[in-house]
C-alpha cells in the first residue's frame, strides 16, 4: 500500500482545524498522520474539505446536521481516525 504523501500531509495539517473541539483537543493529533495509506488519507481530506463546506452552508443560515453530506464527511473523518487509533 501507498503511504501518505507531502502533499496530503500539507493539506490535512491546514484542514484539520475544521475538527477542533475545545474539550478533547483535535482528533487529528492522536494519530500519526505519517502512518496513514494514501486511500485513507484522501479520505480524510475529502471529509475535511466537506466538513469546511459544510461550515460555510451554516454561516449562511442553512441546516446541515442531519444531511447526507455532513454525515458521510463525519463518518470518512472519525472512521479513519479510529482505524488508525485501534492499530496503535
Amino acid at each position: 500500500m501507498k503511504t501518505i504523501t507531502d502533499k496530503q500531509i500539507a493539506c490535512i495539517n491546514k484542514c484539520k482545524s475544521v475538527i477542533d473541539n475545545k474539550e478533547n483537543g483535535n482528533a487529528l493529533d492522536r494519530i500519526d498522520i505519517t502512518q496513514l495509506t494514501c486511500s485513507d488519507a484522501s479520505k480524510i481530506i475529502g471529509g475535511l474539505l466537506s466538513l469546511i463546506k459544510c461550515n460555510r452552508f451554516v454561516a449562511h443560515g442553512c441546516k446541515v446536521s442531519n444531511s447526507p453530506m455532513f454525515l458521510k464527511a463525519l463518518d470518512d473523518v472519525f472512521d479513519t481516525i479510529d482505524k488508525y487509533q485501534q492499530q496503535a
